[in-house]
């Protein structure tokens, strides 16, 4: 293990705080002192720093290995994370994941704040699709974490999502009572409803939702050319939708036309 000195020393040797090692596991002692001016809010010494050392901006110095911008998300330094953003970070360097997979982009909309998470989406719109070492990407993150609002935001915001990824945030969606976003995640993605999420699992709550919405309906609507006439049905005893064609069971709720049935459940 080596060890360096932080500050001066004096003829009565050295404090401890002034020694921080080294080595595999730890961070150097330059590092250090960037946290240190993050947490003390002194922006002109770490945009000086930065600047003499390019190359900090992409090193690991937080203990979770994270970049200058997660210590600064962790922080809760707003003003610094949008100077690091518009001034100094790449495109790139907003992609890098700490030791958990998540970028700062994640870590922010874990903490909530959207001020952080629109700057750097701004930045590098693509860092919205990037998942963490669970298979989570930052609109699911906000979901496992509850936060309805951050989760509705990155969903307006989300240009394109996976098949997996939005029947993962249709399935949190349903479990945290929003039925809302997840009548609106329908419309956008149909899909999402009849492919396993990233629990390797189907939405199986959409019956809660289609109970508080349909009850018993019927529609009429097209499949193809043909027009149908399509009957939803909820047994309370059971639990269970059947979905008849024309008099005929068609299946489980999962064979619904998916574009149909949404057109039946919004106001």
């Amino acid at each position: 293990m080596k060890a360096c000195f932080i500050g001066l020393l004096t003829s009565g040797g050295f404090a401890s705080s002034d020694l921080c090692t080294i080595g595999e596991g730890s961070i150097n002692c330059e590092h250090a002192q960037l946290r240190r001016d993050i947490d003390n809010g002194e922006w002109v010494a770490v945009k000086h720093f930065l600047n003499r050392n390019p190359d900090a901006k992409s090193a690991r110095i937080s203990d979770n290995g994270g970049t200058v911008l997660h210590v600064a998300v962790s922080a809760k330094r707003t003003d610094f994370v949008e100077k690091l953003v518009a001034e100094l970070m790449s495109k790139e360097e907003l992609e890098i994941t700490d030791d958990n997979g998540l970028t700062a982009l994640a870590r922010a909309a874990i903490l909530k704040n959207k001020g952080m998470v629109e700057c750097m989406r701004r930045k590098n719109a693509e860092s919205l699709n990037i998942p963490d070492y669970w298979g989570c990407i930052p609109l699911v993150t906000a979901l496992e974490y509850g936060n309805i609002k951050m989760a509705d935001y990155l969903y307006s915001v989300c240009q394109t999502l996976s098949n997996v990824d939005a029947s993962t945030a249709l399935t949190r969606f349903i479990l945290l009572d929003n039925f809302g976003l997840a009548l609106k995640l329908l419309k956008r993605f149909p899909d999402s409803a009849i492919v396993k999420n990233k629990y390797h699992t189907f939405p199986h709550s959409l019956r809660s939702l289609l109970h508080s919405r349909v009850g018993s309906h019927t529609c009429f609507g097209k499949i193809g050319s043909t027009t149908v006439s399509i009957s939803i049905q909820y047994s309370a005893n059971t639990g269970e939708f059947q979905i008849r064609n024309n008099g005929l069971v068609l299946g489980l709720l999962c064979w619904l036309p998916w574009n149909l049935l949404v057109e039946l459940m919004v106001y």
